[in-house]
């Protein structure tokens, strides 16, 4: 397993750390921070075999658990864009660290390469392969780290800036549409274009409480919508609504708001996932949400799987009714919906972005589906 370890972090440079139990026996990274950030953010994680945590300041931290062993395997951290001082900064305050520490750690993030969130997730992937780790689907880990010290940092922009309606409709749509991936993107992206405002306010906590108040209503209402049993949403807001009062930092109230989005449209998603899918649906499901953007070819699919082509067209229908070329034929359909309902692409514009080589095709596929030309359904939506 070490030499497996070894060539991995010499081929990609991200920090790799084995622990056994609490004690660190292994350790492959071109610079030492101690503690290690990824160590203390996972070092709870105790029933995920595969999974990765997100800090707010887009700090990835992963963890593979070793069959049959106490062995876990600490992946990270990487950084999904150049940090500041003042992330280190939240990250330090997070992990109870002195902020004198500040260039220290500042180094060694810099030294360390950049990964995207779905290049570290692809990586957790491999790893698994590699060390013989059965995960079907590497899992999101809640990052619940947060020190009390973590208030000390003053907060440095204001999110109300980010909400203007073009963005609000997007994060409610991805939401109901059951997005997370896009949403995380999405998240993403805001993280690094607002402007950097200082707070004046005095009231300033206070506002931002009701402004996610608010936003857990919206995101309940359109989940709902989106298929999600009303119940189930109403438990989820409730306790979103407890824990925002607790809450006693700008940082913290802009990181649940953004966990609390994914986790609506994590939860619509599951509930229009069909239950209980074999191992080979499921994956094949994963890879369509994956390459909605993409034309999708049934031979790489299978290609993915290291499978026959016959045999996961075969059981794929036997499985769910449908062929595969059907299901994404409807995925990018919804995907279609979602963006002509929240977005200000043209139609051709959509068309190409989900890899429809044909505009006669589309539109024939579209109405198909609908029962509505694209522009008809745009302008029902307007109406509406």
């Amino acid at each position: 397993m070490d030499e497996k370890l070894k060539g991995f972090h010499d081929a990609t440079g991200i920090p790799i750390n084995v622990y056994n139990g609490d004690d660190l026996t292994q350790s492959f990274s071109n610079t030492i921070f101690l503690p290690n950030p990824a160590s203390v953010v996972l070092k709870q994680v105790q029933h995920t075999m595969a999974g990765y945590t997100i800090s707010p300041e887009r700090m990835l931290c992963g963890i593979i658990m070793l069959p049959a062993s106490s062995q876990r395997v600490i992946i990270g951290p990487v950084m999904e864009f150049e940090c500041t001082q003042k992330q280190v900064q939240r990250i330090l305050a997070d992990m109870g660290e002195p902020l004198t520490r500040t260039d220290e750690l500042l180094r060694r993030l810099q030294a360390t390469p950049l990964c995207t969130l779905s290049r570290f997730k692809s990586i957790l992937d491999f790893l698994c392969g590699l060390l013989h780790v059965k995960s079907e689907q590497v899992e999101q880990i809640p990052y619940t780290l947060a020190s009390q010290k973590a208030q000390q940092v003053v907060p440095d922009h204001d999110f109300i800036s980010h909400f203007n309606s073009k963005i609000e409709t997007e994060i409610l749509s991805c939401i109901e549409y059951g997005n997370p991936e896009m949403l995380l993107e999405m998240m993403s992206r805001m993280d690094q274009s607002g402007e950097y405002l200082p707070m004046r306010s005095t009231d300033a906590l206070r506002v931002f409480k009701n402004i996610f108040i608010g936003s857990n209503a919206l995101a309940s209402r359109v989940a709902v919508a989106g298929g999600l049993d009303y119940d189930t949403a109403l438990t989820v807001s409730d306790r979103y609504l407890a824990q925002i009062e607790a809450l006693e930092s700008y940082p913290q109230i802009l990181f649940m708001l953004q966990q609390m989005f994914i986790d609506y449209a994590q939860r619509v998603l599951r509930s229009r996932s069909p239950k209980q899918d074999s191992p080979i649906v499921s994956k094949i499901h994963k890879y369509i949400r994956a390459h909605l953007y993409e034309k999708i070819a049934l031979e790489e699919i299978a290609q993915h799987l290291k499978l026959n082509q016959s045999h996961i067209c075969r059981h794929f229908k036997q499985e769910t009714g449908v062929t595969i070329v059907e299901h994404i034929n409807a995925s990018k359909i919804k995907e279609t919906k979602r963006l002509l309902a929240s977005t200000n692409l043209t139609i051709v514009e959509i068309s190409t972005r989900l890899g429809f080589s044909s505009q006669n095709y589309f539109h024939t596929l579209f109405h198909k589906v609908t029962g509505l030309t694209p522009t008809e359904f745009r302008r029902n939506i307007v109406n509406d």
